[in-house]
């Protein structure tokens, strides 16, 4: 089913036109409308306050509105605006997953600790895709993209959220030039591997039904750096896009939970869609 409805957070900051422009262009691909969401809270109030958010954020967020819409009508994409002001992180990441539930998909920005200015929690992505049933779209802090569903590369681990991940991202996949399906196992031999195998393989089936023609590789989790292997070699490939269940372990699973997640997020230079 192709996608209608996406969203994009946005905020007050340079970095946010990056993904405005990512999500004007896959609503123009898609035929989709573009709900613009605005959301920060004021620094320095950690959890939910009872007074209305000052004049000098609802000023930023007007801001943010007329450059949004201006950039929606210029390039004739249909789209809607929501504005989330906060004095609480809990309150702003609250909101912002109860508007993703009625979305497609949100984009959001990857956190950059470097320089934050605690308007945003720098969990909000992974805190959407966890709690809201929709899929996550993160766009790096550095760098320019255009059609990011040109080549994906699929993190599979025959995991549920890889699963849900796939699926989720199939609209992007369909428009892709193209998909690599990178099977992350144990590194023994075994049942395990006979079955992460076999689960890949029907993935491609899968895929095929879709006019999806995916190509499949195989990583094994005997290197301590496999987080690092597995984005090096997406590199490789070319990837403009990586598909990955959140808090999936990948084949590394002494890893806290939700550390891959959250290896990936921070260290990624291309979008990522994750899903839960």
């Amino acid at each position: 089913m192709a996608w209608k409805n996406l969203a994009v957070h946005l905020d007050d900051s340079e970095r946010c036109r990056q993904r405005l422009r990512v999500g004007l262009g896959l609503a123009q691909r898609l035929s989709a409308q573009l709900t613009g969401v605005f959301g920060e809270t004021e620094p320095g109030f950690p959890v939910m306050g009872s007074r209305a958010p000052g004049p000098a954020l609802r000023a930023g967020a007007m801001k943010v509105e007329g450059r949004f819409r201006a950039e929606a009508v210029a390039v004739s994409v249909a789209h809607d605006w929501l504005s989330v002001l906060t004095v609480g992180e809990a309150y702003l990441t609250r909101q912002m997953i109860d508007a993703a539930r009625t979305m497609d998909l949100m984009i959001i920005g990857q956190y950059d600790a470097d320089h934050s200015n605690g308007s945003v929690p720098g969990d909000l992505g992974e805190q959407i895709a966890l709690h809201s049933g929709r899929p996550v779209l993160v766009v790096p802090y550095a760098g320019t993209f255009g059609r990011i569903e040109e080549r994906v590369v699929v993190l599979w681990n025959g995991s549920r959220e890889a699963v849900r991940a796939v699926n989720d991202a199939l609209p992007l996949m369909t428009l892709a030039r193209r998909v690599a399906v990178l099977a992350v196992g144990p590194s023994a031999d075994g049942r395990d591997q006979d079955e992460l195998e076999l689960s890949a393989a029907a993935l491609l089936r899968h895929l095929k039904l879709y006019g999806i023609n995916a190509e499949r590789e195989r990583i094994t989790a005997s290197d301590p750096h496999i987080l690092d292997l597995i984005m090096a070699r997406t590199a490789d490939l070319g990837a403009t896009l990586m598909v990955i269940g959140t808090h999936g372990n990948y084949a590394y699973p002494f890893m806290h939970r939700g550390g891959a997640t959250r290896h990936i997020l921070t260290h990624t230079t291309l979008p990522v869609l994750m899903s839960y």
